[in-house]
């Protein structure tokens, strides 16, 4: 049978690349023929912790565990009646995590309290990349003020820019270095699940984003439905990139190996600007005793005085 098969190619739309998936199933060997697979079979599927094994080295696919996908619209129901100009009293700092593409950026505000996030805002500037108004409408925004509602004025405390995969490098390292005492500095995403949220690089203007590690407590807070909460002016497109990767279990040499996979057709910039947003906390050492004193110390903004005009003002 493994002699008369052939390749049959699934995508002949496709020229220049040719990719192919195989599994135990057309082994020669003694140990994987089909009768002692099946009786492999029936004993790995009573429990997931032994199937999962059988699906990952025996028939060659990835294992989805439950929760570890992200229902977009499950999410977008989640939503609670607060924003950014009317945040929940429990925000304590303001962190913004930027996305960018050619023809844009993407921002997400995230407002984070004793143990909660709060994603408050999604906002999209258009315009070239390597062009000055895109730079200049950010940096108006991270200059933006709103009231908390103890009385204190809000501001972005940290900002976390991604540089990609270079190409956007010197744009970004040129806005972000002369705002570095701001807190706003360029980031590089890296993989690995052991890696810290946020790390100097050899370079000291670079910072390494453990985007790894920011999905897993990302997603691990979102499965519990506890820890992460979304703004009602979170719009449809932000939940529908926000769901845009699954983690997976590959078993690579018969050891597992957790990763994300982006699903096929989605974008990723809110969900990769919200991971931006997590790291950016780390540039902030302030007590936490110590801001919420600041923000109940300062006094709500006074209403402007009432004015009585004489009437001779009038003649």
């Amino acid at each position: 049978m493994i002699a008369q098969g052939r390749w049959r190619a699934t995508a002949p739309e496709v020229k220049g690349h040719a990719g192919f998936r195989i599994n135990c199933l057309v082994s020669p060997h003694h140990n994987a023929r089909w009768g002692k697979l099946a009786a492999d079979f029936m004993q790995a599927k009573r429990s997931p912790e032994t199937l999962q094994p059988f699906v990952n080295t025996i028939l060659g696919q990835p294992w989805k565990t439950e929760g570890e996908d992200l229902d977009e619209h499950e999410l977008f129901g989640r939503r609670e009646p607060f924003t950014l100009d009317q945040m929940p009293p429990e925000v304590l700092w303001l962190t913004a995590g930027v996305d960018c593409q050619d023809d844009r950026i993407e921002i997400v505000i995230m407002g984070h309290g004793e143990t909660d996030w709060f994603v408050l805002a999604h906002r999209v500037i258009y315009g070239p990349i390597d062009g000055e108004a895109v730079w200049q409408d950010l940096d108006s925004l991270l200059r933006e003020t709103w009231q908390h509602p103890n009385g204190g004025t809000m501001r972005i405390d940290a900002c976390a820019v991604d540089s990609g995969d270079g190409g956007h490098l010197e744009h970004v390292m040129g806005f972000c270095r002369p705002r570095f005492g701001r807190r706003v500095v360029p980031i590089k995403g890296v993989p690995g699940f052991s890696r810290p949220l946020l790390q100097k690089s050899g370079n000291q203007h670079l910072w390494l984003a453990g985007v790894d590690a920011a999905k897993s407590q990302v997603f691990a807070r979102v499965s519990r439905k506890q820890g992460i909460r979304f703004g009602e002016a979170l719009a449809p497109i932000f939940f529908e990139q926000f769901a845009s990767e699954r983690r997976i279990v590959r078993y690579v040499r018969g050891k597992p190996e957790a990763r994300f996979e982006r699903i096929k057709g989605k974008r990723a910039e809110t969900l990769d600007a919200t991971v931006y947003a997590l790291a950016a906390r780390q540039l902030i050492g302030q007590r936490l005793d110590l801001r919420q004193a600041e923000l109940a110390s300062k006094a709500a903004r006074k209403p402007s005085p009432a004015i009585i005009r004489s009437a001779w003002l009038n003649r």
